[in-house]
């Protein structure tokens, strides 16, 4: 379990070993792919974060962390809200190669809200 401060209280994320790097869970630490890339928040995701996050400043800085971390080639991050992010693990996970998933995301940062469906 990796702390990833801010969001809840005890908020944490999950670190599993792959066979090259590391996958990494984070939940709601960040909303998608662009803001864990860019490390920039759309204006209505960062008002409710300031209302729903629990150590909003924690929060942040967390956020700066996760979009450090991105960077890592031996680090893939999945979250709750982005489809393509969970897409992009898929594809580089094992046996299957670097050639994507079987399903097709709607890009960057416009995944589906859930896994689901």
């Amino acid at each position: 379990m990796v702390p990833l401060p801010g969001h809840t209280q005890g908020h944490a994320g999950i670190a599993v070993p792959q066979e090259q790097g590391w996958l990494l869970h984070i939940g709601d630490a960040a909303l998608d792919a662009r803001t864990l890339r860019t490390g920039r928040v759309r204006l209505d995701v960062q008002l409710r974060q300031v209302l729903i996050a629990q150590h909003p400043r924690a929060m942040r800085r967390t956020q700066r962390l996760l979009t450090a971390l991105v960077r890592d080639p031996e680090l893939q991050i999945v979250n709750s809200h982005d489809l393509a992010l969970f897409q992009e693990a898929v594809a580089h996970s094992p046996g299957r190669g670097q050639g994507g998933s079987e399903r097709q995301g709607r890009g960057e940062g416009q995944g589906r809200d859930t896994y689901s469906g």
